[in-house]
């Protein structure tokens, strides 16, 4: 294991990476207690990260990054030892953002408010866009309202309500609908519609926040594979999948990293089936896994704007940052 003497050769970008993450997607969980049709889902085996494991996954991560990510796929509030994940983040020092459907919200509101480690809440509010009955509809909002509450009345907790799906035509009524219901509950002064029309990241209140997007496309192997998620404007090519190529540029391996429920970890949380495997942390250092060949290609080649992956080359998100990394 000589790679590890650091004093005794010369330092790649991928060796001054400690501390450089910004955040570490950690997937608790690939099971989901909803199937909405902008996910992509998976055909991972599901199941639940044991808290032995997720210990050891902590101890791997330290001095890599403070903020840890609880969500690839599933629905982390489903894992029954919550709590006791929540209370090992704050004793190795973490503080975590979860991403939740939020239909669970209800049944873990005290082991969450509890939990010190815990930094921000996301709400997939657009997970119910197909939902029936309007009394459900109302009683999935009043329960994410009331915990909002408790979070801000509590304070030290952020919360996020996202909204992924402006463009599609289908979604109108109901972003209407919950529009409408945050005016009337959290009261910001100003038409929360009329905002979502020119603004993606709107203040309702201290502490909390509603972020808006246009419908994503998941990056997929394949048209007819897993990974399509809901369509979008982009370009399709003969074989039905994204015209997006080989060029672009993406924060994976630079300020983010993921790691799923089975210890494998991929450059970034849109590889929802983990087909760009660099290792497993289970039975790997992780620094190990940052100086794989394939990781190195990987971040290299995006050093270049260039997409070696074959999965990257169909993700249309890595555009998006071509205007800030020309």
């Amino acid at each position: 294991m000589g790679w590890l003497n650091k004093a005794s050769i010369e330092k790649t970008p991928l060796e001054n990476m400690k501390k450089r993450f910004k955040k570490v997607y950690i997937e608790i969980t690939n099971c989901c207690n909803l199937a909405c049709t902008f996910c992509p889902g998976t055909v991972r085996k599901q199941g639940f990260m044991r808290v032995d494991q997720f210990e050891a996954v902590l101890k791997k991560l330290r001095g890599f990054t403070d903020y840890l990510y609880m969500h690839v796929m599933g629905e982390p509030l489903l894992h029954p030892d919550l709590a006791q994940i929540l209370s090992l983040c704050f004793q190795y020092d973490y503080k975590v953002n979860i991403t939740t459907n939020g239909t669970l919200i209800k049944a873990v509101a005290d082991e969450l408010l509890d939990a010190k480690a815990l930094r921000q809440i996301n709400f997939s509010l657009h997970s119910q866009e197909g939902m029936t009955g309007q009394s459900t509809l109302e009683q999935y909002l009043e329960d994410i309202f009331c915990f909002t509450q408790r979070a801000l009345d509590k304070g030290g907790i952020y919360i996020s309500y996202r909204l992924w799906n402006l463009t599609s035509q289908s979604s109108g009524q109901f972003n209407s609908y919950v529009a409408k219901k945050l005016q009337e509950r959290f009261e910001p002064g100003f038409s929360v519609y009329e905002a979502l029309k020119s603004e993606t990241r709107i203040t309702l209140g201290e502490s909390l926040y509603l972020n808006s997007a246009e419908v994503f496309e998941w990056p997929c192997e394949s048209a007819n594979g897993p990974g399509n998620g809901v369509s979008s404007s982009s370009g399709s090519s003969s074989d039905g999948s994204l015209e997006s190529g080989g060029t672009g540029f993406c924060q994976g391996l630079r300020d983010q990293a993921a790691i799923l429920v089975d210890g494998t970890v991929v450059p970034c949380c849109l590889d929802s089936d983990g087909r760009m495997p660099l290792g497993n942390i289970f039975c790997e250092d992780f620094e190990a896994i940052l100086q794989s060949d394939r990781a190195k290609a990987i971040y290299d080649g995006f050093s270049k704007r260039l997409a070696v992956e074959d999965l990257c080359t169909k993700c249309t998100y890595k555009n998006r940052f071509l205007s800030k990394h020309p």
